[in-house]
């Protein structure tokens, strides 16, 4: 277990020339979404650091962190990238998830999160989003729940509001080709 909670930090990967073990590598596998907050780990796999470690780290992508969780849950990884819905959620019902480290803190004068509409979209404002499609990562996923809480804010029923799930990587496209009305990257 020390080798799994040793794969997931950047300051612990850090620490990686400086072990050697004499058995052969052990396999981690582990799968993420790509974005930002997986370049620490994209780098120590790249670099050697696993290896010289003695761990044989494979990562392979996914499309939501709430498949990464049921992906987790049916043992074909090890490690996980997984949204923090999906592990309020497992704990709710049981299932024994346990949280390495933390990969994203929330500040709102320098926001991690963002709801993208096309620059001549007539869209201004939660209000002008009643009734029109916009996409998230997954419904009932952490960014489904903030346009929630968000719309409420302003007095707007998200119950208007029409998702579909959208990898990342495929909103700009969906907003170039007028899919969405609006996206959360």
């Amino acid at each position: 277990m020390k080798r799994r909670a040793f794969a997931a930090g950047a300051a612990a990967v850090s620490l990686a020339p400086q072990l050697s073990f004499a058995q052969a590598p052990a396999p981690i596998r582990v799968t993420v979404v790509p974005n930002d907050d997986v370049s620490p780990l994209l780098y120590a796999q790249q670099s050697g650091l696993f290896r010289r470690a003695g761990l044989d780290v494979t990562v392979e992508k996914a499309s939501t962190g709430n498949a990464i969780a049921a992906a987790l849950v049916s043992g074909s990884y090890d490690i996980g990238l997984v949204s923090l819905m999906a592990l309020i959620t497992g704990h709710a019902r049981g299932v024994p998830f346990v949280m390495i480290a933390p990969s994203l803190l929330y500040l709102s004068d320098d926001p991690a999160s963002l709801l993208l509409v096309e620059k001549d979209s007539t869209v201004r404002s939660v209000r002008d989003l009643a009734g029109r499609v916009l996409s998230v990562a997954a419904i009932g996923g952490v960014d489904w729940v903030a346009l929630h809480a968000y719309a409420a804010q302003a007095g707007v029923d998200a119950e208007t509001f029409k998702y579909v799930e959208l990898p990342m990587t495929a909103i700009p496209a969906a907003l170039d080709q007028r899919r969405i009305d609006a996206g959360t990257l």
